[in-house]
């Protein structure tokens, strides 16, 4: 699905604690590159870094443990080398990916 923005349009995106979310992860990323501005737009997210959530584990009893009714969502970790090569696979230019891991999780900039 596209973004609605035209391209070069947008000056910062940012999603925060989503990347894991999202099933189709090389398009999304590809639809920030295309809406970010030429001139120095910003692309900010974080996600969880192996081994904080082991591939494919649910997080039914979290979503139990928070009060949460029901949560059938089942998400990833990643490696900072998939990140890079997911980033570069959008158009990112090495000199535009910053990865910097905080404890379990990632920070993309």
């Amino acid at each position: 699905q596209l973004l609605p923005f035209a391209d070069s349009s947008v000056g910062l995106v940012h999603a925060g604690a989503a990347l894991h979310c999202w099933a189709q992860l090389p398009s999304v990323l590809s639809e920030v590159y295309r809406v970010l501005s030429s001139n120095g737009g910003l692309f900010f997210a974080t996600t969880f870094a192996e081994p904080n959530v082991p591939r494919g584990s649910t997080l039914s009893s979290l979503g139990r443990r928070i009060g949460a009714s029901v949560w059938n969502s089942t998400f990833r970790s990643f490696g900072v080398d998939e990140l890079r090569l997911l980033l570069r696979g959008a158009q990112f230019r090495d000199d535009e990916i910053r990865i910097e891991r905080i404890q379990d999780c990632f920070i993309v900039y």
